[in-house]
């Protein structure tokens, strides 16, 4: 499977002279078109950074950043938006809709931006809507939804350009465990029916585990990773367990634990 990212010796420095601080330090990772993957680590550890590179919604000082074989460091800043409108959709941590907006106008506002006609923009909402089970949420203002409602609708907004790439930071973050469940379902239904690929920032072991590889940044660089075994049928259970090790013994090396 080829790659839709990939991220040769990235390094990203803040500040200058003897105040500079390096946020990432060698970072080499490769992201599988259709792969789910999850960013974890402590706070502090440079995974937003990260992430906001990937994203391209922040800059790095050193290395090569490659997304759909295109170099983002040869694009201007013009392109680098129309692009990112393209190729990337994204899910914040707040879900950032506009409250003053509908969810219906919610959903249309990058369509909008994109100068999408009107039929064809409202078919893109019904269709949306229909697959994420918000149908009955259209008309109704983000102040009106539960936390797991405002979710899906920010997740529709987020594919509302049919984006080859989602970008979903702490997505379930402030959610109780239905939410929380519901939310993680369907980016994972998207990623397996549709062949999104999903790149998925938390800090829940138990979301961690839906993804189908986790690697763990701490102190700027990747410091390890686990994958899936699809092809020893492993279960989730099993990867679960995988991924609570993995950001366990992170905490233990924090705490100076042998």
């Amino acid at each position: 499977m080829e790659n839709i990212i990939s991220a040769k010796n990235i390094y990203k420095f803040y500040g200058e002279y003897d105040g500079k601080f390096e946020a990432l330090k060698d970072i080499n990772l490769d992201i599988k078109r259709g792969e789910f993957i999850g960013i974890m680590g402590p706070s502090g550890s440079g995974k937003s950074t990260l992430i906001n590179i990937l994203s391209t919604l922040d800059n790095h000082t050193k290395g090569n950043l490659f997304i759909n074989g295109q170099d983002i460091s040869k694009i201007n800043n013009k392109e680098l938006s129309d692009f990112r409108m393209k190729n990337i959709g994204f899910i914040f941590q707040n879900h950032n809709l506009l409250d003053t907006l509908t969810n219906r106008d919610n959903i249309l506002t990058p369509l909008i931006i994109a100068e999408k006609g009107r039929d064809e923009s409202n078919r893109i909402v019904v269709e949306l809507a229909k697959k994420l089970g918000i149908e009955e949420l259209l008309d109704k203002y983000p102040s009106e939804c539960s936390g797991g409602q405002r979710r899906r609708v920010a997740i529709a907004r987020a594919l509302s350009n049919k984006p080859n790439i989602i970008v979903a930071d702490e997505p379930t973050d402030s959610l109780d465990v239905k939410m929380a469940m519901e939310v993680i379902e369907t980016l994972k239904r998207l990623n397996i029916e549709d062949g999104m690929t999903v790149i998925l920032v938390t800090h829940d072991q138990l979301i961690g585990s839906y993804c189908d590889r986790v690697v763990l940044v701490k102190d700027g660089k990747l410091e390890n990773e686990i994958v899936r075994e699809y092809k020893n049928g492993e279960e989730q259970i099993e990867f679960y367990r995988k991924v609570v090790n993995l950001t366990s013994k992170n905490i233990e090396d924090l705490l100076g634990v042998i």
